[in-house]
């Protein structure tokens, strides 16, 4: 592991335990999730992975501070593999208004859902140390924050932004509908990100808009789903910042409350390249 991510879990650590000393932790759960596909490209081999392997605490330490540590590990058994890394190391305190967290974060820049495997193409997760506040306003949530980045995980080519400052607010006018925004500014660069899912019986309606700084064109995600019951299918359309095009399909069932298999078929309309993918998840 990195110096500086192993910095950042003793200060967040370190906080904790001062904290516990004043007032003890009251409980301390612990969640995680595994991730594990079989995928296909065209007439190629198929190659098993496990995509992720994430495992969660949260020591709750009264009704004003908690410590959250996530450790997360992906793409194992490949060439893209990141080793064991922290996620997230922060300490949140209930203000009462709202909640300010400091340490090691991923900020809400975009909306990142999906019924598909793959992550869509206008997901952004801005990853740094920093600070966020967050709160609510009747059914209006905010979330304000400001990052510096993580070299140590920057290092592995993914969310690589410099000094990042903005604001993510989410406005829910009922149960069945939600509308997304979002503002940043990365080194003196701004982007934006806009998404709408909307339910109607059966029928979910996502949309998603990401348009980033010295892309080619705005990211586009669009995906209607069914659900049977039994099972959950979906298509999409997607179109990235190269202005590459996909076309999706995707399948889920809920076999348990912790247990999930999916299977996903994405057609890269540019490139004629067909990929099919199944995929297992087991959280906790």
């Amino acid at each position: 592991m990195k110096y500086k991510l192993k910095r950042v879990a003793s200060a967040v650590l370190m906080g904790a335990m001062l904290s516990a000393n004043a007032y003890a932790i009251e409980d301390i759960q612990v969640n995680g999730l595994i991730e594990a596909s079989l995928s296909q490209v065209e007439s190629n081999d198929a190659q098993g992975a496990i995509d992720t392997v994430e495992i969660g605490f949260l020591a709750k330490i009264n009704n004003t501070f908690d410590a959250e540590l996530v450790l997360l590990d992906e793409s194992l058994g490949t060439d893209a593999h990141t080793g064991v890394g922290i996620d997230r190391a922060v300490i949140n305190a209930n203000l009462g208004a709202g909640v300010l967290s400091l340490g090691k974060m991923t900020v809400p820049f975009t909306m990142g859902d999906s019924f598909m495997i793959s992550d869509p193409v206008t997901l952004e997760e801005p990853v740094g140390v920093g600070a966020q506040f967050s709160g609510s306003l009747n059914n209006l949530a905010y979330s304000i924050y400001t990052t510096t980045p993580d070299n140590d995980y920057t290092q592995t080519g993914d969310n690589q932004f410099g000094d990042l400052y903005g604001v993510s607010l989410d406005y829910v006018p009922a149960d069945n509908a939600l509308f997304h925004a979002s503002w940043v500014s990365v080194d003196g660069e701004t982007s934006f990100s806009a998404g709408v899912e909307a339910g109607i019986s059966q029928f979910v309606i996502m949309s998603q808009y990401t348009n980033m700084a010295g892309e080619v064109e705005p990211r586009l995600s669009s995906e209607m789903a069914y659900d049977f019951g039994f099972m959950t299918a979906a298509a999409g359309i997607q179109r990235g910042g190269d202005a590459k095009r996909y076309r999706l399909f995707g399948l889920s069932q809920q076999f348990s409350d912790n247990f999930e298999g999916k299977f996903e078929y994405l057609d890269n309309v540019d490139d004629s390249e067909t990929t099919y993918t199944m995929q297992v998840a087991y959280s906790f």
